[in-house]
């Protein structure tokens, strides 16, 4: 069974999903019609409660009108609150009627025990903060007003009124409390008794003081709503602002991941090569890159790449680097070290952020098998040769790119035969991280590696990261992981 909370949760989710998403006005206002109609309920239970009290005299007042007002509260009520709850729970006058519909049940109640309840017209003032519209709660405080004297001059006829203030009726008497003012009134009138200054006494010394303080809570309650409304607009204008740079963020994911080739498998035309790749960025847009492309007939370009830093910064400096390194390692005659030195020497001007790229870079000769490779302060890949354990590739590395320029980078070379299978990465799989704090490490990559090196260059990599899901068991992903092998038929 659904408690109250749940199903005012429920309900509240209903109406919200009829908003327009980033509506932040619409959305408060719906949540506080919620809540002002719950609270309408509430009071209706506890009139009900007054009802059934009065019933053993502990109030004294006429049993006819305070069911009258019971009966009032809950014909008012109810409609609004199924209404609201089911159907028009966002229509834009709502919050009027229920303003004037709480107004009118506290003022029935003060009519009938005006002197034990005349705190409740201080309600719909204070619920109406919660829409945070000084102009509407400065409204409800005119209306709440005008039915609070109604309802004072009605209790001297219907209700139970306190004649205290009024002690020269009755000089013996600290507290007079009677169903009537006029069955006090009466037995002066017949003998001839002027009640005006008693009255006037009543006015001055009760009912306006009452009427001072429920004035300052008004003024008090209507400076909250201003303020809360202030605080929303602040509210909206960062929902803006996060709203355009998160859609900014999507355009610039999708122009990242445009620029990674991903159509597998890659290379069709040559049989003999199997190839795949995956990129996890940790935020919306990262700094790692692969890349693979065909120089000619008989030459292709593996590279992959980590740029320092996060975000958008990274990303931008990492399209420069991946145009750089496949405009010079497609020019013609050129070596995979001067194409690396060129990269190199243009990334270091103005590179005022001061970011900087790791890379590894090969060409590979379809035809000899032969690979000539460049690593520019990457980490090593793993090379796995056909009925043998892995291995890490960790010839003499050059430094970073973008660090300094005129640098000198060295080739090496190295040869496949069909079975063997070469693993790049960048340093956001070896150094994730589990909830203690542990990396993932060289020597578990080698494992994963190794184990998965016979199953399908399509599914390698996926096993890898699952292992590393299971590794990190949910800790948070704080760098980006790239993947590519390649697979020599």
């Amino acid at each position: 069974m659904l408690t109250l909370k749940q199903f005012t949760n429920a309900i509240q989710k209903n109406l919200l999903n009829k908003v327009e998403e980033g509506n932040i006005f619409k959305v408060n206002e719906i949540t506080a019609n919620l809540m002002v109609g719950l609270m309408m309920m509430l009071i209706c239970c506890f009139i009900l409660i007054i009802a059934i009290l009065n019933q053993f005299d502990i109030f004294t007042a006429d049993k006819f009108s305070m069911w009258m007002v019971v009966l009032t509260a809950f014909l008012i009520s109810t409609p609004i609150e199924l209404l609201i709850r089911y159907r028009h729970g966002d229509a834009p006058y709502f919050k009027y009627v229920l303003c004037i519909d709480l107004v009118v049940i506290t003022g029935s109640l003060l009519t009938i025990i005006g002197h034990n309840a005349y705190l409740t017209m201080v309600i719909p003032v204070v619920l109406s903060v919660r829409y945070y519209d000084q102009k509407y709660t400065s409204l409800v405080a005119v209306i709440s007003t005008v039915v609070y004297i109604a309802a004072a001059i009605g209790c001297v006829y219907f209700g139970i009124v306190n004649l205290n203030m009024c002690d020269k009726l009755l000089p013996d008497t600290t507290l007079f409390i009677t169903d009537s003012l006029r069955a006090a009134v009466e037995p002066l009138v017949r003998g001839g008794v002027d009640v005006a200054p008693y009255l006037k006494s009543m006015i001055i010394n009760e009912l306006l003081p009452r009427i001072i303080i429920f004035s300052l809570i008004a003024i008090f309650c209507a400076s909250i709503a201003k303020r809360g409304r202030q605080m929303l607009d602040l509210q909206y204008e960062s929902a803006k602002k996060h709203t355009r740079i998160e859609g900014e963020l999507n355009v610039a994911t999708e122009i990242q991941n445009s620029m990674l080739p991903c159509i597998f498998p890659a290379f069709p035309e040559h049989k003999n090569l199997k190839l795949f790749a995956t990129y996890t960025p940790a935020k919306e847009v990262g700094g790692d890159f692969y890349d693979y492309f065909q120089i000619d007939d008989d030459h292709i370009a593996l590279v992959i790449a980590d740029v320092s830093g996060k975000g958008v910064g990274a990303a931008l400096f990492m399209t420069i680097a991946k145009i750089l390194i496949k405009n010079e390692i497609s020019t013609p005659g050129i070596t995979p070290e001067k194409a690396i030195e060129n990269v190199n020497n243009q990334l270091c001007e103005n590179n005022e952020a001061a970011l900087f790229v790791t890379a590894w870079v090969c060409v590979y000769e379809i035809s000899t098998g032969k690979m000539t490779y460049v690593n520019a302060g990457h980490n090593p890949p793993i090379l796995v040769k056909k009925g043998e354990k892995g291995k890490f590739v960790e010839e003499l590395s050059g430094l970073v790119l973008a660090g300094y320029d005129s640098l000198p980078y060295k080739q090496h070379e190295m040869f496949l035969k069909p079975g063997d299978e070469l693993f790049l990465y960048t340093d956001g799989l070896t150094e994730a991280t589990d909830p203690d704090n542990e990396l993932y490490g060289e020597e578990r990559l080698m494992k994963i590696v190794e184990e998965v090196c016979s199953h399908p260059v399509e599914d390698q990599l996926h096993e890898v990261f699952d292992d590393i899901h299971k590794f990190i068991r949910g800790a948070e992903q704080f760098d980006d992981i790239t993947m590519l092998n390649m697979v020599v038929g």
